[in-house]
């Protein structure tokens, strides 16, 4: 019955709200700022906000046990933080959002941990999966957000991020390429005969020898047994793109 649906709606209503969340179809002629869900699915989009703390220094926490806690485990603890900073007109609020422990993505940046980027009212917040855009009804336009075009940017934005990232097989090489550097740079100091002279045998190789050159010198003189998985071609690959 009715009475049943409306219990069971108001129980669910109170279980969001202690994690943060409110339904739009409740909330939605509220006047406070917040964010509100994004989804590539019309049924889905726009049914969730999440209300910013007005004039706390602490701002408003995202992520498990913070202040709002999005329905997605995407989301680490403390993943970033939103701020508002009244202005000295005593006019609205204007927001500002700080990166911390979770991938964020601001209008399809990303932003750092530690880095704080200013917010204006429609930009596209992403948090792990989450895609929110944000709300301040004192600003509010005719201007609409379009949702396909907002995971497309967020979708460009994430491809940036992992091509601008080393990967761990580059980073593993690019450790090895220092050890041969410092290794040939030891061996040249101690062991570099005259300038102009014959190289006596087993010497280190010159300051201009190639990184292959290095290694075969390394290995000869019996010190690269912690090097002698890895991939000579790939450390010289690695090596020349990074110069």
């Amino acid at each position: 019955n009715s009475d049943a649906q409306d219990a069971q709606l108001n129980h669910q209503r109170e279980m969001y709200a202690k994690r943060g969340i409110y339904m739009f179809d409740f909330e939605g002629k509220s006047e406070k700022p917040h964010l509100l869900n994004l989804d590539e699915d019309p049924f889905r989009s726009k049914r969730f906000m999440y209300f910013l703390k007005e004039g706390s220094e602490e701002g408003t926490t995202f992520g498990p046990k913070c202040d709002i806690q999005p329905q997605s485990y995407s989301l680490k603890h403390m993943h970033c933080t939103v701020t508002s900073q009244q202005s000295e007109e005593g006019g609205a609020s204007s927001f500002v959002l700080a990166g911390g422990n979770g991938e964020t993505f601001v209008n399809g940046k990303f932003v750092k941990k530690g880095e704080s980027v200013p917010l204006n009212n429609l930009d596209r917040i992403a948090m792990g999966t989450e895609l929110m855009v944000l709300v301040i009804p004192s600003q509010a336009t005719e201007e609409e957000i379009d949702v396909d075009e907002a995971f497309l940017e967020f979708a460009m934005g994430k491809e940036e991020m992992e091509d601008d990232a080393p990967s761990s097989a580059d980073s593993e090489l690019m450790k090895r390429i220092q050890e041969l550097e410092k290794q040939n740079e030891s061996l040249k100091t101690h062991h570099e005969g005259d300038e102009g002279t014959a190289a006596a045998p087993g010497s280190a190789p010159s300051a201009s020898a190639t990184p292959s050159q290095g290694l075969s010198t390394i290995k000869s003189k019996g010190t690269m047994s912690s090097m002698d998985a890895v991939d000579e071609l790939a450390i010289v690959s690695v090596y020349k793109r990074c110069k």
